[in-house]
């Protein structure tokens, strides 16, 4: 099932608090989260593997790993248990982030998840940033070393799409305080009948 709800979005490097930043919005939101399928998927291929350093990513792997997605953005909508979809959710990545997971297990772009994230944009992106991150090493991490690296792949990509995005750093509730602005601006933007696609080439700052 795909929802109608606005999606904001968090994406973002290894480590650099996604998921935190993610789950904490929910809750001061009291809207769903949908997790990330990269996490499961990746549990499971290093548990084959013996660990996460053995594992031979393939195209099949992120094939699945986008359609594990959009699962997962159904699964949560469903259990809303309202009348209708809530009218935000926030998602632990997406399709674009997918294309750069790939790039970075595989080596080359992969296009077709970015066309696919742009069929269905988000109404905000937030890019999370190792700043005020510490690396965490929880078994399923490799890399450490491409934080900032792949943090700047993830800005030049959000500036090639039409949507909105903000970059957001700090502590644990600075973050959770910025998102929450932007998130409200963009709201009041909805409410205001403009657009997501009249912002889109707009960095929000």
């Amino acid at each position: 099932m795909v929802s109608t709800s606005r999606r904001v979005v968090v994406v973002g490097a290894e480590s650099t608090g996604t998921t935190t930043l993610a789950r904490d919005l929910a809750h001061r939101l009291s809207v769903p989260w949908v997790p990330e399928f990269l996490r499961h998927h990746a549990e499971v291929r290093a548990s084959e593997a013996g660990s996460i350093w053995d594992v031979a990513w393939t195209m099949a792997d992120f094939d699945l790993v986008a359609d594990g997605q959009d699962e997962l953005e159904g699964e949560a909508v469903a259990a809303w248990g309202g009348r209708s979809a809530p009218a935000l959710l926030i998602c632990d990545t997406d399709n674009l982030a997918t294309a750069l997971w790939c790039r970075r297990y595989l080596g080359s772009p992969a296009p077709q998840f970015l066309r696919r994230a742009a069929l269905r944009p988000p109404a905000l992106y937030l890019l999370t940033t190792p700043e005020g991150v510490d690396f965490h090493q929880d078994g399923l991490r490799d890399g450490e070393h491409l934080r900032w690296e792949m943090t700047d792949w993830f800005r030049v990509t959000l500036a090639e799409q039409r949507v909105a995005w903000v970059e957001v750093t700090g502590d644990r509730s600075t973050r959770v305080a910025q998102s929450l602005r932007d998130i409200d601006r963009l709201t009041a933007e909805m409410r205001a009948g403009q657009a997501p696609d009249d912002r889109a080439t707009t960095k929000v700052i």
